[in-house]
């Protein structure tokens, strides 16, 4: 079996399974769709509590394990400059730096699952942490680093999982579309409440379940 996320791999020997496919698609040895990624369990509870406020208070940003200071230090700017600093604002990495205001930066190998439930939208680069948020119900938005991260958020977004904002690489990264369409996140209830509704009807958290009866069938 082949976790075959970026469709790098053909192959009529192995079991390939690619959940990044938001189409199902069940044939002989390709297994496709976003059900066949394995949720934790504890995601389950945290889902039962999660619920979309009516004000955004909180934002979790993850940008990968190992993305550069400098994007970082640009992604800061970029929400020091245009988010309101009323809302708390939580950079997971890998790194050490100092909180600035109402940023703050912590250690990925903090447990966040512990407190996921307290925030209101998360800003991430891509990745698998999307399929846990989008099961939650949380709303989304890319701001990609890698060119792989740029098609897949792409993707996800015209199938309407979580929006694609900017990369954060581009020379036009603080465009007024991309404040805007920032902006209308944070500042539009209905529009997130939307998200949360759509992103867990598309996501059912039995991943791993489906991949264990592929198991027992070989």
């Amino acid at each position: 079996i082949i976790f075959n996320d970026l469709n790098f791999i053909s192959s009529n020997k192995h079991i390939l399974i690619n959940p990044q496919k938001i189409q199902n698609s069940n044939k002989r040895n390709l297994f496709e769709g976003l059900n066949y990624f394995p949720i934790k369990k504890n995601f389950k509870e945290i889902r039962y509590k999660y619920r979309i406020r009516q004000k955004v208070k909180k934002i979790f940003v993850f940008l990968g394990s190992f993305p550069s200071k400098k994007n970082i230090i640009k992604m800061q700017i970029f929400l020091n400059k245009y988010v309101d600093k009323s809302i708390q604002i939580d950079f997971y990495v890998n790194y050490d730096f100092k909180d600035v205001g109402n940023i703050s930066f912590k250690k990925i190998d903090i447990d966040y699952y512990k407190f996921i439930n307290k925030y209101d939208i998360a800003l991430i680069s891509g990745g698998f942490i999307k399929f846990e948020l989008l099961y939650l119900g949380m709303p989304v938005a890319y701001f990609t680093i890698e060119k792989h991260q740029l098609n897949l958020a792409k993707y996800f977004t015209k199938n309407r999982l979580g929006y694609f904002i900017n990369n954060i690489n581009s020379n036009d990264f603080y465009n007024k579309k991309s404040i805007s369409f920032l902006s209308k996140i944070i500042q539009s209830y209905n529009f997130r409440k939307k998200m949360f509704n759509y992103s867990r009807k598309k996501i059912d958290g039995y991943g791993i379940q489906r991949i264990l009866d592929i198991i027992k069938k070989i």
